[in-house]
């Protein structure tokens, strides 16, 4: 709602969209749907997006206070339940293996998508935004899907001892086939330096 409301498009967005976005990219303005703060539009500040970015802001910090709080409390109390039980020593460190990776995952959203996004708010807030900030945000998010199953896999120790297996094993097919295939020169190249073809 607070996007509808303030951030909507209004007929100075579109005129500067014209100005500039239909410049570099052709098409009509008509086949765009965006949203998105103007905080300058007559060359003095537009407090409405001012208002919209603080509402999106609120509720931004209000989630990652939320998943902070939440986050330590959970922390605190797994690590005080592992302590008071008696588990084995492995089943210690693949619990701790397990919190560590979901802590991991919990920070790769906020550097990924959060910080950049906050960046990019400021920087159009003042006034010194640009199409590169649009870009790499964009690029940001798009990374991800594949960055964010990366702590699972590299922190927990059976996944990760299970992906360098893998790799070990590719890397020897690799160095085989690389072997034979420098054999087979090697034996061509003898045999027509025999036969005198070269």
């Amino acid at each position: 709602m607070i996007c509808l409301t303030t951030l909507f498009h209004t007929p100075e967005k579109d005129e500067f969209l014209r100005k500039t976005y239909l410049k570099r990219y052709p098409g009509k303005l008509e086949d765009l749907t965006y949203f998105g703060p103007y905080f300058y539009p007559n060359g003095s500040l537009d407090w409405k997006p001012c208002l919209g970015i603080a509402g999106c802001s609120l509720l931004m910090s209000v989630s990652s206070l939320t998943m902070i709080f939440c986050g330590i409390k959970c922390y605190n109390r797994i690590n005080n339940l592992v302590r008071s039980t008696s588990q084995s020593s492995h089943h210690r460190s693949l619990h701790s293996q397990f919190l560590t990776a979901l802590i991991v995952e919990t920070l790769v959203p906020v550097f990924l998508m959060h910080i950049p996004a906050a960046v990019a708010y400021i920087a159009s807030f003042l006034n010194i935004s640009s199409e590169i900030a649009g870009n790499i945000i964009t690029m940001t998010i798009a990374l991800y899907p594949a960055v964010d199953p990366l702590p699972t896999i590299f922190i927990i120790s059976s996944y990760r001892n299970a992906v360098l297996r893998f790799i070990a094993n590719r890397l020897k097919q690799f160095s085989c086939v690389q072997k034979a295939l420098e054999s087979m020169t090697k034996t061509v190249a003898s045999e027509a330096n025999e036969t005198g073809v070269l």
